[in-house]
């Protein structure tokens, strides 16, 4: 039999392909990832409620007075600009690690390489799910409004999803050649974090600064999700767009990128 290694389907398609036939793998990974995270935990699932709480307190006590004129309530503003920055910086966080040390695994079991990355982006989800569960039952005590628009959580959680999902894996890109990425990651994330609205309203920002803000595409999903919860306002149409767009083009770059190189790598290994 002969084998032409032209006729294979290029390496991201069959990345595709490996991935939705393995379904009961990504099942078990995201049952993996919440068990080591809970099982032996005395508080369980209270842990996801408590993590953005040390933040949200130490803004809120540093902050809350200056920004209450821009912002009423303003621990309610910055935990619903929180929850969205605390799934991206852990997801992204996350994975690029695991891909830097994870190159042994792939040579000694077949798995898809995207794998891994698209576990923890729905372990992440549903850990912020859990979150949102109890901040909707404390805006109602809180007496803010809250309504249908609500509904638009829905998309907003899947285009950040995708969005976090190809972040991590262009970031896996580069931590495949140069591990040392993931370190200088973490360093860069509390600018990343404030060149976002995660913790102010940009009201507070001059006006030439604040043109600059939508630059970092973090802002534009942060707002969108913290809309409804806040506000009880649906995200803009201008918001969708930038969104939609910004998610998609990040996952293909990051899916083409990713399973060029994670290939290559194995290759000359």
């Amino acid at each position: 039999m002969h084998y032409d290694s032209d006729l294979r389907r290029p390496r991201a398609i069959e990345e595709w392909l490996d991935l939705i036939r393995s379904g009961p793998l990504l099942r078990a990974l995201v049952e993996r990832n919440i068990k080591i995270r809970y099982k032996r935990s005395v508080l369980g699932l209270f842990w996801s409620i408590a993590n953005p709480v040390p933040m949200l307190l130490m803004v809120s006590l540093v902050l809350g007075r200056l920004l209450s004129k821009y912002a009423p309530a303003y621990p309610l503003f910055a935990c619903a600009g929180l929850l969205p920055w605390t799934f991206f910086s852990q997801t992204t966080t996350v994975v690029t690690s695991e891909v830097a040390g994870g190159i042994d695994l792939w040579r000694r079991t077949r798995i898809p390489k995207t794998a891994l990355a698209l576990a923890t982006v729905m372990t992440n989800l549903f850990n912020l799910l859990m979150t949102l569960v109890p901040l909707i039952g404390i805006l109602l005590i809180a007496g803010r409004p809250i309504g249908v628009a609500l509904l638009s959580l829905v998309p907003t959680l899947i285009l950040t999803s995708v969005f976090a999902f190809g972040a991590a894996l262009l970031l896996s890109t580069v931590a495949l050649a140069f591990p040392d990425i993931a370190d200088l990651y973490a360093m860069l994330l509390p600018t990343l974090m404030f060149t976002s609205t995660v913790i102010y309203p940009d009201a507070i920002v001059p006006a030439p600064i604040r043109s600059l803000l939508p630059l970092n595409p973090l802002t534009t999903f942060i707002e969108a999700f913290r809309a409804p919860l806040y506000a009880n306002a649906w995200p803009t149409a201008g918001a969708w767009l930038v969104m939609t767009i910004v998610s998609f083009v990040t996952a293909a770059a990051g899916w083409l990128l990713f399973n060029r190189s994670a290939h290559d790598v194995i290759a000359h290994a």
